[in-house]
Parts: C-alpha cells; structure tokens; sequence
C-alpha cells in the first residue's frame, strides 16, 4: 500500500466518531457493581459558564416585570394636539442597548366610538416596518380611551422580551375604524411615521407626525 492510499485511510480513520466502550460488569461478592458515567456532560457548563452562555452569561431579563419596568426612547411628550386615521401606523424607534421590553407606552384614543388596536414591535426592512419580532410582542386594548388625544395607554405583553440592539416598528393595528394619535409637527427622534392600508404589505410616508410612542422594559445591564 503506497503512502497516499494510507493517508487517505488515516483521515477516514480520524473522521469516524469516537464511539463508546460499553464496559464489562464487574461482580463483588457475587453481585454487579455500579459503574461509575464518565462525566462528560460536566465539561459542558465549566466551559460555556454557569448560565451556558460563552464567557460567563449574558445580561438576564427574568426580573424584569410590569412592577418594575420604566419608559425608554421617548419621542417627546407632544401636548393635546392629534390626528387620525384608518390605517395601520407604524412608528420607529432605535434601541440602542438591549432592553428588556415588557410593552409599549402609545396614547392612542378612539373618540368615544368603542374601538380598540392591537399593538406590536416589527423588525425593520429596507426603511419599513417587516414582520413582529416575536409572538410575544403583542397586546390587544379592545375598547381605547375616550377623547381625541387619550392620556398614555400601556399596550403590555404576556412576559418580557429580551430586544437587541437595532431599528424597530412599534405598529398600530387598526380593524376598527379611525383612530386618533397624540402627534406634533416637530421632527421625529428616530424616523417618520408610515401608514398601511393593506393590512401590513406596503407602507407609505406620514411625514410630520411625530407621536408620543416609548419602549417599556428594564435595562438588563
């Protein structure tokens, strides 16, 4: 057998899995002994760290609730003035650290017509508003406030959702009819607003509104 023929057979040999050795039993006195499990399974949390995250674990959101949650990247308190619409809104926003996201602050109102919205974080595509994030980045208000321009309206999610840093959508979801936003003509913070008539697949330019809308969560670090 020539040299490359048995390095060929060398690196099958050294691909294969290491299989594992099924050991005889060993008998004392007549009776088996328990074998001692190699402990491989250990090597696992010494390496990834205690919360099987490389280099010790990263920031938790478990105690981070509704009790204890705070505003983050408001766009400004906008005063009494509104305006409304029919469609589906999508407002953005820049996280710029991980927060720990319980929910949107968005004072939305439905003058006294007995409307309600379904409120989201979507990820940012191209400029717009793309798809949720995740599942749990939802909450429904059923009947809003009163009024024209509501006091703020806490949109809170079943548990808390760890966002990373990036360019986010908080997006109204309007079946209802028209709805009625707290807005001012000053530039926004993070971008302008767009609206949707198809139901989330195209979105349009809203420009000069700027809405009170702020992330609700917990800073993890």
């Amino acid at each position: 057998m020539n040299l490359i023929k048995r390095a060929i057979l060398l690196l099958i040999f050294l691909a294969l899995p290491c299989q594992a050795q099924e050991k005889s039993p060993v008998f004392i006195g007549g009776k088996e002994k328990a074998q001692e499990p190699v402990q491989v399974a250990r090597l696992i949390p010494e390496v990834l760290g205690a919360s099987g995250v490389e280099g010790g674990g990263a920031p938790s959101c478990e105690a981070c609730n509704t009790t204890n949650d705070s505003e983050f990247y408001n766009t400004g308190n906008v005063g009494d003035t509104y305006t409304n619409t029919s469609s589906w809104v999508g407002f953005p926003t820049t996280v710029t650290s991980t927060l720990c996201c319980t929910g949107v602050m968005w004072p939305i109102a439905d003058n006294n017509q007995n409307r309600g919205t379904t409120v989201e974080i979507w990820t940012d595509v191209d400029g717009s508003p793309g798809a949720i994030v995740n599942a749990v980045c939802t909450a429904t208000i059923a009947n809003l406030a009163n009024g024209t321009c509501a006091v703020d309206t806490y949109f809170e999610w079943a548990s808390t959702y760890t966002l990373a840093p990036g360019t986010y959508w908080v997006v109204s979801i309007n079946p209802d009819g028209v709805l009625y936003y707290c807005d001012d003509t000053v530039v926004p913070v993070y971008g302008e607003a767009k609206t949707s008539s198809d139901s989330g697949s195209s979105w349009s330019s809203w420009s000069g509104r700027n809405f009170d809308v702020s992330l609700m969560g917990c800073d993890p670090s």
